[in-house]
């Protein structure tokens, strides 16, 4: 017998997700990569089976079973969908600068709502002049003309969360964090 690195409880999670991706992420593969729409269908069985959670301590509702097993669910979902694959890489990744460098407040605040998939967050990585070298984007916060105008006619903050555009230097996390705590206090929801 070979060596396995993997707990039981990790192997039953691979097992699950395994199944899940040879099942019911193999078959819409290719109609997914044909479309070129986003696979909601597929969140909603990242819903059912909590594994957007995989990237999320227990006590903000995750699984709380850590990196290696967010990786290797990735690796298991991307071996029949890639895009598939990277709706969980980025839940991970859209999440880590509340998770590193949130206040106790935001992660309360956010991370539940993550990890159970109520929301799913978005990362970008480009810029005029950048590509895809982080280090030389200068990119800044912005608040878009449109949830500007919504607010001043009154909308309610929840109404128009998804219309902040938030666009921050790649200098460190901590920007991000003080991006997303400008769009709060922009918001009113200090």
């Amino acid at each position: 017998m070979g060596y396995e690195p993997l707990s039981d409880e990790q192997r039953e999670i691979r097992d699950l997700v395994r199944t899940l991706a040879r099942e019911r992420i193999a078959p819409r593969a290719a109609e997914i990569d044909e479309s070129g729409e986003f696979p909601w269908d597929m969140v909603e069985l990242f819903r059912e089976h909590e594994i957007l959670g995989l990237p999320f301590e227990e006590r903000f509702g995750g699984t709380g079973t850590g990196a290696l097993m967010v990786l290797v669910a990735i690796e298991e979902i991307s071996k029949v969908c890639a895009t598939t694959g990277l709706i969980l890489a980025l839940q991970e990744l859209g999440a880590l600068a509340i998770k590193n460098d949130g206040t106790e407040e935001q992660k309360k605040r956010y991370l539940p709502r993550l990890a159970s998939g109520e929301w799913l967050p978005a990362y970008a990585l480009t810029e005029a002049g950048s590509g895809s070298d982080a280090a030389a984007m200068r990119s800044e916060g912005a608040l878009h003309s449109h949830t500007r105008r919504a607010l001043q006619a009154g909308a309610e903050p929840d109404e128009i969360r998804h219309a902040i555009i938030l666009v921050t230097s790649t200098i460190g996390f901590p920007q991000v964090v003080a991006a997303l705590s400008w769009a709060e206090d922009v918001l009113g929801k200090k």
